[in-house]
């Protein structure tokens, strides 16, 4: 419990956590929502919601008997932002997500990961439980990292957790799962993988997960294969059997974000087609989502740089951040032998990525911005 002084022209310090708590709650109804805040003297003033047509936030905050003091809880001192004077306050609310995909591939990677957290921007991880270092990787947060772990579910370009007769024809002889996602959709058009032999995989890895000692926060798929309505539907199903509430939303926005970007920041022309491509399945996806009770950010960012996730690029992300919550998905790393043996085409980027996350200028325009870091664990 904090106290900040509240004068009567209102040209004081206001913290934007106040209005989050508050707005995640109501849902923005449309004319809006009224609080009412009781200082230490019982003298109470009136905090007015309301959303515009633009999508931002309007507060204003009129103090009815003028108290020196308002006692407000769940304030953080490193968010208070100057309010200029009157008595309205515009706040764009953006949040984001910073996820680091394939914890558990390597060890190398997984140092890179709890880095990238401990020295830079990464809020949350993915781990893969078919990973050659899932046990170091969940030996490093189990019980004392305040690193948020999903799980990172693997479908194609790995070996299979699920015993074969469980997953009839998703993985080979050997337990090796399709080498690409192209691969994985042709045998299910020939009718040779069932939907339930791709839940069963999807149950034993957050299974297995859940036996290291860690509680998902949510879920995502390698290759970001649940772009597809088919494998949504699986992992939705999943999510409900172990009480998973948040899934990864993995369809990027291009039109909105890159015609701004700079030469060097933007994705390649395949890259693009591909992202492109891929958002025909939003509809179905946002449908399925709904249905099923499940939470996922509204925005979503990486894909398409994967790769050239650099400096640049992340400033360049925040400076266009949306309103609403945010998903940033990078693949830091150290790049050594082990990484070298592995069926991934990310090598030196990821030692970059793992640079560029651990910048200062970066985080120096996170506080610029007024972007609050959040995991999947706040998202509501």
């Amino acid at each position: 419990m904090e106290s900040f002084d509240l004068r009567e022209a209102f040209s004081t310090k206001f913290s934007t956590e106040l209005l989050k708590t508050f707005t995640q709650r109501s849902y923005f109804p449309k004319r809006g929502v009224k609080v009412w805040l009781r200082n230490c003297s019982g003298c109470v003033s009136r905090a007015e919601f309301a959303r515009r047509k633009n999508s931002s936030l309007l507060c204003r905050l009129r103090l009815l008997r003028a108290p020196q003091f308002v006692q407000i809880a769940a304030l953080s001192s490193d968010m208070i932002l100057s309010c200029p004077s009157g008595d309205t306050f515009h706040s764009k609310m953006r949040q984001l997500i910073v996820n680091a995909d394939d914890f558990g591939i390597t060890r190398g990677v997984n140092q890179g990961i709890i880095r990238s957290h401990r020295e830079g921007i990464v809020t949350s991880a993915t781990i893969m439980a078919g990973g050659d270092a899932f046990d170091d990787a969940a030996q490093s947060v189990r019980g004392k990292s305040s690193l948020a772990v999903g799980v990172h579910v693997v479908l194609t370009g790995g070996r299979a957790v699920a015993p074969r007769e469980k997953i009839g024809a998703l993985a080979d002889s050997e337990g090796r799962l399709p080498a690409s996602l192209s691969q994985l959709l042709s045998r299910w058009h020939a009718g040779l993988i069932r939907r339930q032999d791709v839940e069963n995989e999807m149950c034993a890895q957050i299974a297995k997960v859940l036996d290291a000692g860690i509680k998902p926060t949510h879920l995502d798929t390698h290759k970001h294969a649940h772009c597809h309505p088919w494998v949504v539907k699986a992992l939705a199903s999943a999510a409900k059997k172990f009480g998973i509430a948040r899934v990864r939303m993995p369809f990027e926005n291009l039109r909105a974000f890159f015609p701004q970007a700079a030469k060097g920041v933007r994705p390649r022309i395949s890259r693009r087609l591909f992202v492109v491509a891929s958002r025909a399945g939003y509809p179905a996806f946002r449908t399925i989502v709904r249905r099923n009770h499940l939470h996922a950010p509204g925005h979503f960012f990486g894909f398409a740089s994967t790769g050239r996730l650099d400096r640049d690029v992340i400033i360049h992300i925040l400076r266009h951040l949306p309103e609403g919550t945010s998903e940033l998905v990078c693949h830091p790393g150290i790049c050594d032998t082990d990484l070298r043996s592995q069926p991934t085409r990310l090598l030196e980027q990821r030692q970059a990525e793992l640079t560029a996350l651990v910048d200062p200028l970066v985080r120096k325009a996170i506080v610029a911005e007024d972007v609050r870091l959040i995991n999947y664990g706040d998202l509501n």
